[in-house]
């Protein structure tokens, strides 16, 4: 799913705090085209894949996202290694 959103999305499009975000996600994308199987899945995977995890999904609300030691999403920055936010 991660490899066709990112097919998908404008890049420009996509909030970022730094260049570098996008250049990431960029070079993730090529990561996964060259090194991985997933080019060659279906949009009939991709719809199954997406049910999956639907039914899995009890509402966006009650969601847990494992988010990285010293990250803020608020605002989209690390904040324990600098002391202040991007």
């Amino acid at each position: 799913m991660l490899f066709n959103w990112l097919m998908s999305v404008d890049l420009n499009a996509v909030p970022i705090g730094h260049p570098a975000e996008k250049q990431t996600l960029a070079d993730l994308l090529t990561r996964l085209e060259q090194e991985t199987d997933v080019p060659g899945v279906t949009q009939e995977q991709i719809d199954a894949a997406r049910e999956e995890v639907s039914r899995n999904m009890v509402g966006e609300a009650s969601m847990k996202v494992r988010t990285p030691a010293g990250y803020d999403f608020t605002t989209r920055g690390p904040l324990a290694a600098c002391g202040r936010s991007n």
